[in-house]
């Protein structure tokens, strides 16, 4: 079966979404190393997901609608929250990764505080993003594509998608 660029993203975007639940559940563990290993996942996963949108879906519509100037405003938007999940994601590894040393302590208190108070920022920002992406801009494919462009852009989603790190092997 074949799936459209809108059905991976929407999927993806749902995926994303328990990862980000199964980091929640890990902050209360006692697991620095479990705890990383859920950033790290959780961080692979958006930036392929991201990478996908910024290589392949953003262009496309921009250049499928070389007038629209919202298209343009809303796809700038997106990017700057792009932007802060990443630059939030970054300091929420820096702030557990000396923790992941068998011999060091769990992190404290504070430290965990830190990484539940980014990752709620995160989460908050990332459902009102995902709206306007679900809403907004991956339906435009299908009204400003063709069937064929739009099949290659699926293909190009999809392999971006998929392209995960090696260490996730």
């Amino acid at each position: 079966m074949k799936q459209d660029s809108e059905k991976l993203l929407v999927d993806d975007h749902a995926e994303l979404g328990d990862l980000i639940e199964r980091i929640f559940a890990t902050i209360d563990e006692t697991d620095a190393g479990g705890l990383f290993a859920s950033l790290d996942l959780f961080f692979a996963r958006l930036a392929v997901h991201i990478r996908a949108e910024h290589l392949h879906l953003f262009p496309t519509l921009l250049k499928a609608s070389p007038t629209d100037r919202t298209i343009e405003v809303l796809l700038a938007d997106l990017r700057e929250d792009h932007n802060f999940f990443m630059n939030e994601l970054k300091g929420m590894i820096k702030t557990i990764r000396p923790f992941t040393d068998p011999n060091s302590p769990y992190p404290a208190q504070s430290d965990l505080e830190d990484v539940h108070r980014r990752l709620t920022r995160i989460s908050q920002r990332l459902d009102i993003h995902n709206e306007v992406e679900e809403t907004r801009i991956y339906p435009m494919v299908n009204s400003v594509l063709s069937l064929s462009d739009s099949l290659v852009l699926a293909k190009h989603v999809k392999s971006e998608i998929e392209n995960l790190p090696p260490r996730f092997s």
